[in-house]
């Protein structure tokens, strides 16, 4: 993909958003920081190291490590004042600097595929695209908070599945496109996936993908801008959407996901894209976001005072329950092993939605 013609893209569709209704607009959280993070693509040209970049990692870049400075001298002087040996210094180390949460976090994912692996989510490895500030080895291939992340909500899906294979997979707020990667390396034959997100989010991701997939072009999002409908049947395999072109969508999908965005919206623009979704009937919602819902605005600081990560108002667990109710029932739902308990008491949870037989 041409850089030039890249950025082209990014700035046409930019301005689009401005003047989309709220609703498939960014919300609140994403406001000021999407500006950054597109002026750092577009002013700066940032987008081949996009991984490392520090507002990037502040937003949709997860870590297990928290990338503050530590102070050498001060460790140093820890250790000896404390008499720390060597095999606690080095166990201090590996929660620092995130290995003990990432091996955490996959032997979590190994555990569970030991009884099954239908999708052959062990064949992953992620790619080392686009400068990466942080990856683990484990047995020889490589992982990040994101990728593992996926990787425990997708083996949750087949655990709780029976000879369940998605052919059309529809996510909203796909990040850098990490479930997009995950699934070319999957025993999935034949799938499409769409992911569907804000602008400059899904141009990082559609460029991301196009190196891991090794092509040399997409099609541009103004296929889509032109028609006044998107046949699901007649669409590529990887395939990138505006949030205002969803609603063009006609078809099946076999499997919804959402991963900590829709956390990071306002409930009127959740609400409505569910709306959408179960026009779309897919076979299965797989859902992973806070329980209790993000702080508000006004609860919490902001960092470097240019942009908040807050939110109006929390989107909670229940919303989805009350949303989909009438056409889906609950399969399962988990926060110790596939999600996250925290000690702050925001909880990352994972739900899991079967559609109801007629």
């Amino acid at each position: 993909m041409k850089l030039a013609k890249f950025k082209k893209e990014v700035k046409f569709f930019f301005k689009k958003q401005i003047d989309q209704d709220f609703l498939y607009k960014p919300s609140e959280f994403w406001n000021s920081a999407n500006l950054k993070i597109y002026n750092s693509i577009i002013k700066n040209g940032n987008i081949k190291k996009f991984k490392s970049m520090k507002i990037n990692l502040n937003f949709f870049i997860p870590t297990y490590k928290y990338f503050f400075d530590i102070n050498r001298k001060f460790l140093k002087k820890f250790f000896k004042e404390f008499s720390i040996i060597k095999k606690k210094r080095m166990f201090f180390i590996s929660y620092i600097n995130g290995y003990q949460g990432a091996l955490s976090d996959y032997r979590t994912f190994r555990s569970s595929i030991e009884q099954t692996d239908q999708f052959g989510l062990l064949n992953f490895n992620e790619s080392n695209h686009c400068s990466p500030a942080e990856q683990f080895k484990f047995e020889g291939k490589c992982y990040s908070k994101s990728s593992l992340n996926y990787l425990l909500g997708m083996s949750f899906l087949q655990n709780n599945t029976k000879k369940f294979y998605p052919k059309v997979i529809l996510e909203i707020g796909g990040g850098y496109g990490t479930l997009g990667e995950i699934l070319k390396h999957t025993r999935i034959k034949n799938f499409k996936y769409i992911d569907v997100d804000i602008v400059p989010m899904i141009s990082i991701a559609k460029f991301y993908l196009s190196k891991v997939y090794k092509l040399k072009k997409f099609q541009s999002f103004d296929r889509f801008e032109k028609k006044r409908k998107i046949k699901i049947k007649n669409l590529d395999k990887i395939n990138f959407l505006c949030p205002w072109h969803l609603k063009k969508l006609e078809g099946k999908i076999s499997l919804f996901i959402n991963f900590i965005s829709f956390q990071e919206m306002e409930p009127e623009i959740v609400k409505n894209y569910l709306s959408i979704i179960q026009n779309l009937k897919p076979e299965y919602i797989l859902l992973k976001n806070l329980k209790e819902g993000k702080n508000t605005k006004f609860k919490s600081y902001q960092i470097n005072r240019t942009y908040s990560k807050k939110v109006l108002k929390p989107v909670k667990s229940i919303l989805y329950f009350n949303q989909l109710r009438k056409l889906y029932k609950l399969v399962k739902r988990d926060v110790y092993s596939f999600g996250e308990k925290k000690i702050d008491g925001y909880n990352s949870e994972i739900l899991l939605f079967k559609k109801r037989s007629n």
